[in-house]
């Protein structure tokens, strides 16, 4: 992956989006949603036409979107929590769906003696799609911990995924990504409030028959705290994916059997976002360094023939 930086053209965000955290989906250059919280913990989503941000909003205090989706414009979705009156001991799994007139948000079941929040969405098809989070036990009860929490829309409803557990750690499912019926879900493990063991970040993966774990072959650095799986993208047939606050160079590839170290954008590198384009790119942006001193970066990886079905 060729350590190349570019001269984008930058399109102002709408400010009131710009508060709290906020992602971004789409399929089309007029076809783009950028949604969030803002500072009245109000859901926030624009939607750009390929003109100008038009406010899409729907308007539910307390629900804070973190991660979106877009099948067409006609259906996108949006993944977040639900908090009553900014008491995080409330966080229910909330999701957003956009019909091509308006969104309609809707709160998942609750777990009891939980706390539930999703931060990521995969859509490969309007009838296929996953979420990922976490379930938390809170933490004022002494034994706090937290479980990746999933759920899958089927076209008709959402169901809560059951993921083995795999740790005695808390685990944070941070990324997910979806195609052809299988699963991947990605995250960190961690002690959280003892950090008696250094973090280690993995992945869960479902082949459509049973769920496996893997390690990330990455050694978290001296703030691992902040070590996270920023992203998941296929190029062609293969699966990368990106990591921050690592002492390696920030990307890694699954070979059929593991994820291995792949050449990043620079030696030293923190990818802070990696996403797969539809024309079968790979973007990573982040910073690190080199022989010549330390950058921020936008790198890819060239388009890549589709895998075929």
């Amino acid at each position: 992956m060729a350590a190349e930086r570019h001269d984008l053209e930058s399109v102002q965000a709408p400010r009131q989006v710009r508060h709290h955290s906020t992602a971004i989906a789409g399929t089309s250059a007029n076809d783009v949603w950028f949604v969030g919280s803002g500072i009245t913990a109000s859901g926030l989503a624009y939607h750009w036409d390929g003109t100008s941000w038009v406010d899409r909003s729907p308007g539910v205090t307390g629900y804070y979107a973190r991660a979106a989706a877009a099948v067409s414009p006609t259906s996108a979705w949006s993944v977040g929590t639900y908090t009553s009156g900014y008491d995080h001991r409330t966080d229910q799994a909330t999701v957003g769906h956009w019909n091509g007139t308006e969104w309609t948000v809707t709160k998942l079941p609750t777990i009891t003696g939980r706390t539930t929040t999703l931060s990521a969405v995969s859509a490969s098809s309007g009838n296929d799609i996953w979420a990922s989070g976490e379930q938390c036990k809170p933490f004022e009860a002494g034994n706090g911990r937290c479980q990746p929490y999933l759920a899958h829309w089927d076209g008709t409803k959402w169901s809560q995924v059951t993921v083995p557990d795999f740790s005695p750690r808390s685990t944070v499912a941070t990324k997910v990504i979806s195609r052809s019926g299988e699963v991947w879900v990605g995250g960190r493990e961690t002690d959280l409030t003892t950090s008696t063991q250094p973090d280690r970040m993995f992945t869960l993966h479902w082949d459509g028959s049973s769920w496996t774990k893997n390690y990330l072959p990455v050694t978290v650095s001296a703030d691992g705290w902040y070590s996270y799986l920023n992203g998941f993208a296929y190029h062609g047939t293969e699966l990368f994916a990106g990591v921050s606050h690592t002492k390696n160079e920030g990307v890694v590839r699954w070979n059929g059997q593991a994820w291995e170290q792949y050449a990043g954008p620079l030696a030293t590198s923190t990818v802070s976002s990696l996403v797969g384009t539809v024309d079968g790119r790979v973007l990573a942006a982040g910073d690190g360094s080199d022989a010549s001193g330390a950058h921020d970066f936008l790198a890819y990886l060239p388009a890549s023939a589709p895998m075929a079905g």
